[in-house]
């Protein structure tokens, strides 16, 4: 059972906590009544439950907060104190051997303390005697029954039903413990059922035989006093002493056969005769002052019933319990008690026989529990100890040593184990070269090279310096992309011989997949430059793959545990970006690693994550709508390049685009986006959906060096996406430089039937003889202009005088960075109706943009074939 106390940390919690407190309280006020006196409360059943879902602190808090109020508002009793000791034993008992549980717990307790405690109090009645021993069977079997149903609750309740709200985990069952729990239900549940059954019956027959004395009682003393004379009735009544005795002698031959009180009384409930033979005198009920009104019926009673706690010592009721009932003689009323103590030695008698009974049927259940475990529990146990780390065991060559049991089925299941785990051996061995070898080349592969250089990390000298050396080829996805993968494999087996016998004994060498390679040295800095100019020299020389001699180089960086620490992945991390140094500096060559400074560190660690992030999947599009306010629909969209690192979150492109420009990224990232918004705009031609066209940002490097427009030609020709559905978007920054050029190229795409806009038009430079020749479709207003327009007179006819300079070339106007309905407003007013902005909607991803789109008009391709999903 945890200690800590786990509530307060949610409404449910703090409900459930409160609610069963609650139910406790209720449940000792209101206790269930058997038989006799005998009652039988769940409250420290609810009580032990919540230490159990709460922690043991909880629990105690609980209890004093419960029994508290019970001594505010109940008069306090000895049997309060006696569970209050329960409840604080077991629960400390079970929190701090938490293998005793609930019911060890209360065991513990009621063998220790709470029998010794249940004789000292009833002493009275003997320690041996029937009355003692039955009331402690009874209380024993409650209190047990308590922690039986508590632990049950806790051990088996499904962890859905309470849903989110669950205050503790699922914890895996024992079996050993299931078959406790099952051997003491069946304990207790045979003693309950006993005690309970048989309750009700000596009750049903003591009743019925008391109803049956009652009835004769009340005919004979009503036919008695009908035949006397008005005179001795008037005597009676007048307190006359010959007429009182005769009424005594008339009671004692009718009534003597057992023991009785009995009280007359006028109509008005003053006392005129009190007699009692046979049994002391009750003074209690003598204070009744409505004696008509409160005994009007026959009736069971006890002067503890008044108090209506409940929780009187076990058996106080019924040692003080009379059976009371009323006989209307005319012009009095005679109410007899009749005290239940002949009836208790002999229900305690054959109680006590039953009750030998039971525990013979509980002794038998527990060696028929105990043979289960012997023969079926035991064996099992130890399969479980001996199975545990099979694979750990198998991997260091540790035969088993396999149990044997009587049980044909344990031993079939040994015999299971005992195959599995030599195939298991067997496949091992076998698998090993693959799990720790790469298949191409025969290297160690990736998770060889991190054990290796974990141990190597662990077992070198304090002052022994553990180089990595991180090795990359360069061009090597030029050859894969131009001559297929095929050669390029068999470049990378030439390339992994040439390192084996270049490197030798000198350093460990691995292949991490692709065209990365790395070694591990603890020979010192000088051997490994010269392993590394070894390694230059040796690829110069060409491979000869077929009938191709291709060329290659390589690019390498070198950390130190010196200077990265002794964490494995530090180090090679370091290596890699001192590799990626290497490479940026032209390839060919090879980079120590050295702790770059802080302004550069940052732009240094940008690019080298941006080198990685395509193949990572990190950059994503999301997509802007721009939107006909006069049309009132979609007719566009833009789509904006982002990066999402997993360490530096959003990355702005106003901080990465410039890095890819200086260090030559540029190309690829710009082929990528123009790739993945092409494979979208299919991806929602296939899906069945009617998508807008959408627009890329090309810049002027791309134009004018690395020719994007022959790629998107390409990329049409092999996607199949519609060229209308592709706009591209420039700058009048790209006319700076070979403005003849990139008229050209414009030209080009304009053939193919694309849209071609100026952004942010009237931030440039560009001359009206330029924008004349230009082969555009129209321009995108910047967001300069639209801010407060609608306030400001000067943008207002800046706005006015680019519509009229789009009416005379009949080119289409965007207005960006539209946020406010006053700048919607202003820009419809003067003719502009294509509007992009966060009024109209935030950039989102594909999945989003959809809702803008019209529904679907057909199905998917695969579903028109008749396909399923």
């Amino acid at each position: 059972m945890n200690n800590q106390i786990r509530v307060f940390k949610s409404l449910w919690t703090t409900i459930l906590y409160l609610a069963l407190g609650l139910m406790a309280y209720v449940s000792y006020s209101f206790p269930i009544q058997l038989f006799f006196g005998i009652s039988f409360s769940l409250g420290s059943a609810l009580l032990f439950l919540a230490a159990s879902w709460f922690g043991w602190r909880a629990g105690m808090l609980l209890l004093a907060a419960v029994h508290g109020l019970l001594m505010v508002f109940h008069e306090p009793t000895l049997a309060l104190g006696s569970l209050t000791l329960e409840v604080i034993s077991v629960i400390t008992l079970a929190s701090r051997w938490p293998r005793l549980g609930l019911i060890g717990g209360g065991a513990v307790y009621w063998l220790l303390l709470g029998t010794p405690i249940h004789y000292v109090t009833n002493a009275d009645a003997g320690i041996f005697s029937q009355e003692t021993l039955f009331f402690a069977y009874t209380m024993i079997s409650g209190g047990l029954c308590n922690a039986l149903i508590a632990e049950l609750i806790a051990s088996y309740l499904p962890p859905g039903i309470f849903g989110h709200g669950r205050v503790l985990g699922s914890r895996p069952l024992r079996f050993s413990q299931a078959l406790v729990h099952i051997t003491i239900f069946a304990m207790l549940g045979s003693s309950i059922l006993f005690i309970v059954s048989g309750g009700q019956s000596f009750q049903q027959t003591i009743m019925r035989e008391i109803n049956n004395k009652a009835d004769m009682a009340t005919q004979s003393v009503q036919n008695a006093v009908k035949l006397m004379s008005p005179a001795d009735q008037r005597g009676i009544r007048l307190n006359g002493y010959l007429e009182q005795a005769k009424m005594k002698r008339l009671l004692h031959n009718v009534l003597a056969s057992d023991p009785y009180e009995a009280v007359l009384v006028l109509p008005g409930g003053a006392e005129l005769l009190h007699t009692a033979v046979g049994t002391e005198e009750m003074p209690e009920w003598l204070e009744v002052n409505n004696w008509q009104g409160y005994f009007a019926e026959r009736k069971m009673w006890s002067p503890t019933m008044e108090s209506n706690s409940g929780r009187e010592q076990s058996g106080s009721q019924w040692k003080q319990m009379s059976f009371i009932y009323p006989i209307p003689l005319g012009t009095f009323d005679l109410f007899v008690r009749v005290p239940l103590d002949t009836y208790r030695n002999e229900v305690y008698s054959v109680y006590n026989a039953q009750m030998m009974s039971c525990l013979y049927v509980t002794a038998i259940v527990a060696m028929f529990a105990l043979l289960i475990y012997r023969f079926f529990v035991s064996g099992i146990r130890r399969l479980t100890v001996v199975s545990e780390g099979i694979p750990d065991k198998v991997k260091a060559g540790i035969a088993p040593e396999w149990p044997q049991s009587k049980l044909e089925e344990i031993n079939s299941l040994v015999g299971n184990f005992r195959v599995v785990t030599e195939k298991l051996g067997a496949m091992f061995m076998e698998s090993r070269e693959q799990a720790y070898f790469d298949t191409l080349t025969g290297l160690p592969n990736r998770r060889h090279f991190n054990e290796h250089l974990q141990s190597t990390l662990d077992e070198a000298y304090r002052d022994q310096d553990v180089h990595v050396v991180f090795i990359d080829l360069d061009r090597f996805k030029h050859i894969n992309d131009t001559l297929g993968h095929a050669v390029g494999d068999l470049l990378l087996q030439q390339v992994s011989y040439r390192l084996i016998r270049t490197v030798g004994d000198r350093a460990f060498i691995a292949r991490l997949g692709g065209d990365e390679f790395v070694l591990i040295s603890v020979q010192g800095r000088n051997t490994v430059r010269e392993v590394a100019d070894e390694l230059l020299d040796i690829m110069e020389l060409p491979f000869q793959i077929g009938n191709e001699e291709l060329y290659v180089t390589l690019s390498m960086g070198i950390s130190s545990s010196t200077i990265s620490g002794k964490d494995a992945e530090t180090i090679v991390k370091n290596a890699d970006f001192a590799m990626y140094e290497a490479k940026g500096a032209g390839g060919c060559g090879y980079r120590f690693y050295s702790p770059p400074d802080t302004d550069l560190s940052k732009q240094m660690r940008l690019e080298f994550e941006l080198r990685k992030a395509v193949d990572r999947q990190q950059l994503q599009l999301y997509y802007m709508p721009i939107y006909d306010k006069a049309g009132e629909k979609l007719v566009s969209i833009e789509a904006l390049l982002r990066w999402f690192h997993p360490e530096f979150g959003f990355v702005s492109p106003a901080s990465f685009i410039p890095i890819a420009e200086s260090c030559g990224l540029l190309k690829p990232i710009g082929e990528w986006v123009a790739s993945a918004a092409c494979r979208q705009l299919k991806d929602w031609l296939d899906q069945g959906y009617e998508p807008v066209p959408v627009a890329i940002n090309l810049s002027p490097t791309q134009i004018q060096l690395h020719g994007i427009v022959g790629y998107l030609e390409k990329l049409l020709e092999e996607t199949g996406t519609p060229p209308a559905l592709l706009e591209v978007e420039i700058t009048e920054e790209v006319f700076a430089k070979q403005p003849e050029r990139v008229i050209a190229e414009l030209h080009r795409l304009k053939r193919h039937g694309m849209k071609v806009w100026i952004d942010d038009f009237g931030t440039g430079y560009s001359s009206l003889g330029m924008l004349n020749r230009l082969p555009v479709d129209g321009f995108k207003i910047d967001r300069t202009f639209v801010k407060g327009l609608h306030t400001d007179s000067d943008k207002l006819s800046i706005i006015e005088t680019m519509m009229l300079l789009s009416k005379s070339r009949n080119w289409l106007v965007v207005a960006e960075g539209v946020e406010t309905i006053g700048e919607s407003q202003a820009l419809s007013d003067i003719g502009c109706r294509l509007q992009q902005g966060y009024y109209y909607g935030q950039a989102v991803p594909a999945s989003e943009i959809v809702s803008w789109f019209p529904q679907k008009t057909h199905e998917p391709s695969g579903m028109a074939e008749g396909g399923s999903v």
